[in-house]
């Protein structure tokens, strides 16, 4: 989105974008009890232009315990509210620097709209000791050479969606300060521990500018990632939606973690009534994917055609969400709801004259839909143009 331009041009740019985040936290405490599921207090992801050739990145979260929400089961399954910061050359990525790709396609008919990328992290504490280790896995709408997403046509306002599966080690790399310099690949995870988190970002209608009437329509992109089953994957009693091998040496990317559907729609559809201040639409998640590792070839698209088993009892639940909401300023809040989830969605309009918006939906199962028993949640992005 920022493009070309001078350091001092392009850090100002910087400056006045405006970053929003919402997550679901998953921990998990040492008596390996069950799993504790948390919708975020609070959430921040930043980044910062520390030279032509740097950036810093930060997430933070707002501190929860696990016993609050999850009772005796929780107990010791927190989340902490250290921020964990570290620059772009203490990254590794996927794909690597060097590659000519700077994301990896999805397959099908979205090959050419959405890519997935992912990042090993390594935070390091005041005693320049190894505090964090993790795999960043993003997802967003590509964007053309003008830096104007190439479905939604959004140039002022984006939304990316991440999970990050927290590790125990890395192979680190060192300075001869014992400064770290990077983690390459992860050695060893010993922990289901995961933040997923939506980014909402842009350059925000300033309320002077905000439309006072009239109707507009906003078509948009979705992002969305999730776990439809926890105790029993997609009720198809074939074990809950933990994986294996926990505690080997250099896991693979699955290991130890969740398996996760991926989800991306396109021509999706919010109605704006500014007079009266009302949000409203219905929207789907329409393609869904499992990712495996860490390449072209790693991402499995979920169709009735491929008869994938997955597809049949993950797609009708996730279709015709029910959205109603009111503005306030340059916000939104409201309710999101089918007959299988029920949650919340917060977004902001952006640009001149509320031209675009962006928005985090969470969504969780409830009573008398599928995944009542087996539990589910979802954690969904959307980012739109006015027509």
């Amino acid at each position: 989105m920022l493009g070309t331009g001078s350091f001092a041009s392009v850090t100002q740019i910087q400056n006045q974008l405006s970053e929003d985040a919402q997550a679901f936290h998953i921990r998990q405490n040492t008596n390996l009890d069950p799993l504790c599921l948390m919708a975020s207090t609070s959430a921040s992801y930043n980044r910062a232009v520390l030279n032509p050739l740097n950036i810093e990145y930060s997430i933070s979260f707002g501190a929860q315990n696990g016993f609050d929400t999850c009772g005796n089961t929780g107990q010791g399954a927190d989340v902490s509210s250290s921020a964990m910061t570290l620059n772009l050359s203490n990254i590794t990525p996927f794909p690597p620097f060097e590659a000519a790709e700077t994301d990896y396609s999805f397959p099908g008919s979205q090959s050419a709209n959405f890519g997935f990328s992912a990042q090993v992290w390594g935070i390091e504490d005041t005693n320049s000791s190894l505090e964090a280790v993790f795999v960043k896995t993003g997802i967003s709408e590509r964007t053309n050479p003008s830096y104007i997403s190439v479905l939604a046509g959004t140039q002022y306002s984006g939304a990316d969606l991440y999970e990050m599966n927290y590790a125990d080690s890395c192979n680190a790399f060192f300075d001869a300060n014992n400064n770290l310099l990077a983690c390459e690949t992860v050695t060893l995870d010993n922990n289901y521990d995961a933040d997923i988190f939506g980014h909402i970002y842009g350059w925000k209608t300033v309320s002077a500018d905000m439309p006072a009437n009239g109707s507009s329509s906003y078509r948009g992109t979705l992002i969305g990632i999730g776990i439809y089953g926890i105790n029993n994957f997609l009720n198809l009693d074939i074990g809950a939606s933990t994986t294996t091998n926990c505690g080997i040496n250099s896991p693979a990317y699955t290991d130890c973690s969740h398996t996760y559907i991926y989800s991306v729609s396109d021509q999706q559809l919010i109605s704006v009534d500014f007079a009266a201040k009302t949000i409203s639409g219905t929207i789907s998640l329409q393609n869904h994917y499992t990712i495996s590792s860490l390449n072209n070839t790693g991402i499995t698209q979920l169709t009735i055609e491929n008869a994938n088993a997955y597809y049949t009892p993950l797609h009708p639940p996730v279709q015709n969400f029910s959205i109603t909401g009111t503005i306030s300023e340059n916000s939104f809040s409201g309710t999101i709801s089918n007959a299988h989830f029920a949650g919340e969605i917060i977004g902001y309009f952006y640009g001149p004259q509320a031209k675009e918006i962006s928005a985090i939906i969470r969504i969780l199962g409830v009573v008398g839909g599928d995944y009542e028993n087996s539990g589910a949640w979802s954690l969904i992005v959307f980012n739109g143009l006015k027509l």
